[in-house]
């Protein structure tokens, strides 16, 4: 077959006409084309998609048909007739058409993708995420592939892969990156917010908006100090205020925004809190209804009905269509099962009960946003509908609710099960096949006869009782619901605000949220109001030590003690605030006054004994610490204290001692340079460490045929004796002077990669966020701003600095890797400690904070530069620059509690001279 050059140059205007949209123009274009060389395969099949995107569907599909028969060798026709098959829904045909072409041409990227959207209709999401990750690899960052491999992903439980990629609907959705635009405001990634205003702006629909909704809670939780302003459809604005405070605003689209710092769409912060499907935040009901009769009275048990999906103006007819449920199918089934059933449809669909034979009780009329469904929900036992928004809200306030799935449904829903981790009170069925309404409805029928309704307990919004408040907020504090305890509190304190039990229970509320600063603050008002109340002064003392505020903390206790005079527990936590507060010899006093009342007392000895080490009388504070484990049973969680006696230091003979790490990873790597001193001085015994998993591949390092290396988390081989790792020094009676070193404890795995020409510094500023109070307020202490560190080591010139940092802190720096190329983050690298003694190896200086990296730098014999608060951890000492503990490490002190300028400037001075140094040496 002969084509001109004229023709190829008419076809060529054709497909300029069909890329333009004219598609009639192309057509006849082709027709004249094909008038003159009618088997022209390309030109058919161009002709064919023209009269598909015309509506033609039937002849498009046709002329692909005949272009295949004509030309069976070019990949691009059989892509073209899967992708409309595909979109017809005759899906089975589309993916043997689309792997018809990719058998012709493997790198065919349309075909792979349009196989993978096939694959996903068809219920097949794993085999469907090959295809996408495969794609990845030639395009990693095409925002689409990624948006569409995050629902392949999400939908087999793969959240691991899938929440980084669902980030790709910020590019990919219709509308996101004007709204971005717009806001003129840097994305929030996770860095801290402490005093910033973040905005939190809903997207998609509103199921998507209802089932986000949970985040803000944590959002709120996690950040006490941070303001929050939520923008969200008006139809949702009255529901969510429900979650409103002092520090959270929920705002309607389009209404005018107060300045903000950032902001975020609302289900990034999935990702950001670092969720997955078991672990997804609950602490519902989260909204409530009025109190009120919105519904009539009846006898009998009512149910709601939605049957119909509305749609979001960003999804296809065919999305909503396929998640519909014919009214008359169920109404079949309802009919007749003994419930009255109310419509709460709201949209057009509501123009199908006229074809129902018996009257229904259509509520729609009356609802004019979310809080108007919440009100009538509430009058309801069973709601049964099909995925939209209001299976969302049922399962956001608990209702029981009945939630009729498509074959493939959306991916939050997975694919198989009854049950979803999303809400508690949800019960899922699901069409055994496509479009098999009838199969699922017969399922529901069976269910609903069983069925059997529980009276609902709902706390109302509006004016009730301070006892009907506090009643709920009892409730919701056996619960241990406590977002939902606050918001009831906070109701009763509006009404009488003058009762101080009730800032009491608001402090207790907010405090088991982390919010310290807002804890102390509810029981300094109440304070105010109950002065002579001795219990409200020492809790508020506790809060104020949460915040850090142990000047005010202080005060607080004195004012205890005045009023009640000094228990014990009164002179041990004024001990350690003055402890805290660097006051040593205060501390000693209120010990020892301690010690007067209650000589034994395992919580003041172990005080006692942290206080003589940290001013270096070890001696005499390690038995006193021997007894942290009587009050503090979160020692030793694997109970290895019950496996065997407990090993004091007698000969060992040939007897299998059990030494088991504790506390942080930072104590397993200070206290293992005990286990050779064990090996040495007992060489016929069998010696078992137990670790944890992040250090168990570097803690083999120092394993032999007498020493095992077990992880903390697995079975442990039978022993005759266990000790904690911590008790050995105790046990050797170990002083400043006599710390066992014995060099180099471990190595990097790897050879040396490359000689620099650069100076090489690895960094790391936060100590690993925790969440009880206690760890939280030493996160809070023993971290370094990154914002104040980094600039600060960037000014030094000629220097690559590498991240150490790991965890959610990672977060802060993403802004830095976008200025600086000197900046390097090695976090997906170090997914243990052995990976991270091979990146130090490489590193001419490691700059950290008090954590685990800076110990592992140490007993590597590395160059470490360590940035301390003050006062410091005991081990540190109260003075100086150099420690027993680390030949190699250099310590860094804030001069005054709370300042880090003059450390890090002093680091910032030896950096620039180590640079300096180097720069000699290569010269």
């Amino acid at each position: 077959m002969q084509i001109t050059a004229a023709a190829q140059h008419d076809y060529q205007q054709a497909i300029a006409a069909y890329q333009a949209g004219e598609f009639e123009a192309a057509i006849a274009q082709l027709d004249r084309l094909l008038g003159d060389v009618p088997d022209w395969a390309a030109a058919l099949g161009l002709q064919g998609l023209c009269y598909y995107c015309c509506d033609q569907k039937e002849t498009g599909i046709t002329l692909l048909r005949r272009a295949i028969a004509l030309d069976p060798t070019d990949p691009t026709h059989f892509n073209n007739l899967g992708n409309l098959l595909q979109r017809q829904g005759h899906l089975t045909e589309a993916l043997e058409r689309l792997t018809q072409a990719l058998a012709i041409d493997p790198t065919h990227v349309a075909a792979r993708f349009n196989r993978a959207i096939t694959l996903q209709k068809l219920g097949d999401p794993a085999t469907a995420l090959q295809d996408y990750q495969q794609l990845l690899e030639a395009d990693p960052d095409n925002p689409e592939i990624r948006y569409n491999s995050a629902h392949a992903a999400l939908a087999i439980g793969d959240w691991d892969f899938g929440l980084p990629a669902y980030e790709a609907r910020c590019q990919q959705l219709q509308h996101f990156p004007e709204i971005e635009a717009s806001l003129k405001l840097p994305r929030w990634q996770g860095q801290d917010l402490d005093q910033q205003t973040l905005l939190v702006w809903g997207e998609q629909g509103f199921g998507d908006r209802l089932m986000g909704a949970r985040w803000i809670p944590l959002l709120r939780q996690r950040y006490p100090q941070a303001r929050i302003v939520w923008q969200t459809s008006p139809s949702l604005v009255r529901l969510f205020q429900t979650l409103a405070d002092d520090r959270l605003m929920v705002l309607a689209e389009g209404a005018e925004l107060p300045v903000c710092d950032w902001q975020v769409p609302l289900l990034s912060l999935m990702l950001i809190f670092q969720s997955d499907r078991n672990r997804l935040p609950w602490h519902g009901p989260y909204f409530f209804p009025h109190k009120g009769d919105f519904l009539p009275a009846s006898d009998r048990p009512r149910l709601g009905l939605v049957w119909s999906a509305g749609r979001n103006p960003a999804q296809s007819a065919e999305f909503a269509a396929n998640k519909s449920c014919p009214l008359a199918l169920l109404w079949s089934v309802l009919s007749v099962s003994g419930w009255d059933v109310v419509s709460l449809q709201v949209d057009e669909a509501r123009q199908d009960l006229q074809t129902l034979s018996d009257p229904l009780l259509d509520l729609g009329s009356e609802i004019g946003d979310f809080q108007d469904t919440v009100d009538r929900l509430a009058h309801l036992d069973l709601l049964i509908t099909v995925d939209t928004a209001i299976a969302h809200l049922g399962g956001m306030i608990g209702l029981p609710t009945w939630v009729l799935l498509p074959a493939v449904p959306d991916w939050r829903w997975e694919l198989s099960g009854a049950t979803t981790p999303w809400y508690p009170s949800l019960r899922l069925f699901r069409q055994p096949s496509p479009g098999d309404w009838s199969g699922a409805i017969a399922e529901l029928q069976t269910a609903l006869a069983e069925f059997q309704p529980a009276p609902q307990h709902w706390d109302y919004r509006g004016e009730l009782s301070i006892a009907d408040w506090i009643q709920a907020a009892d409730r919701a504090f056996t619960a241990q619901n406590w977002p939902r305890a606050e918001w009831l509190i906070r109701q009763a304190v509006a009404i009488a605000p003058e009762e101080p039990s009730f800032h009491r229970a608001l402090g207790r509320s907010l405090k088991q949220q982390g919010d310290y600063a807002g804890a102390a603050q509810a029981l300094a008002i109440a304070c105010e109001l109950a002065p002579t109340q001795a219990e409200f002064w020492h809790e508020r003392s506790s809060l104020e030590y949460y915040d850090n505020q142990l000047t005010a903390a202080l005060n607080s206790l004195n004012q205890a003690i005045a009023l009640q005079g000094a228990t014990a527990d009164h002179l041990i936590s004024r001990g350690v605030l003055h402890y805290r507060l660097g006051q040593f010899p205060e501390s000693c006093a209120d010990y020892d006054a301690a010690a007067a009342i209650a000589p034994e007392s395992p919580l003041l000895r172990c005080n006692r004994g942290f206080l003589q080490l940290h001013w270096g009388n070890w001696l005499q504070g390690w038995p006193d610490l021997e007894v942290r484990f009587d009050f503090q049973s979160d020692l030793d969680p694997f109970q290895y204290r019950q496996l065997a006696p407990a090993w004091q230091g007698e000969p060992l003979g040939q007897q299998t001692l059990l030494i088991w790490g504790e506390q942080g990873l930072g104590d397993h790597l200070l206290f293992c340079r005990w286990l050779p001193e064990l090996r040495l001085q007992h060489p016929q015994a069998q010696l078992i460490f137990v670790t944890d998993p992040l250090l168990e591949r570097l803690m083999q390092q120092l394993a032999d045929d007498r020493l095992q290396i077990c992880c903390l988390d697995e079975p442990v081989p039978a022993c005759d004796r266990q000790v904690a790792l911590m008790s050995l020094p105790a046990i050797a009676q170990t002083t400043p002077a006599t710390v066992p070193w014995r060099g180099a404890y471990f190595q990097s795995s790897m050879p040396p990669l490359r000689c620099a020409e650069t100076l090489q510094v690895g960094f790391v500023w936060a100590s690993g966020k925790r969440s009880s109070p206690e760890t939280a307020r030493l996160y809070r202490e023993k971290s370094c701003p990154l914002n104040e560190l980094l600039p600060a080591l960037l000014a030094v010139p000629a220097v690559d600095y590498y991240s150490f940092q790991v965890g959610a802190d990672v977060a802060e720096l993403q802004p830095w890797l976008e200025q600086s190329d000197r900046l390097f983050d090695l976090s997906e690298q170090l997914q243990d400690f052995q990976d991270t003694a091979d990146w130090l190896a490489e590193m001419d200086v490691l700059i950290s904070v008090d954590t685990a990296v800076a110990n592992l730098a140490g007993m590597m014999a590395l160059p470490v530069w360590t940035l301390l608060p003050e006062p410091a951890n005991w081990r540190w000492g109260l003075t100086g620059h150099t420690t027993p503990w680390y030949p190699s490490m250099r310590l860094y002190r804030q001069t005054q509690r709370g300042n880090w300028s003059g450390a890090i400037a002093q680091i910032q001075q030896d950096l620039q001279q180590l640079s300096r140094d180097r720069d000699c040496l290569v010269t």
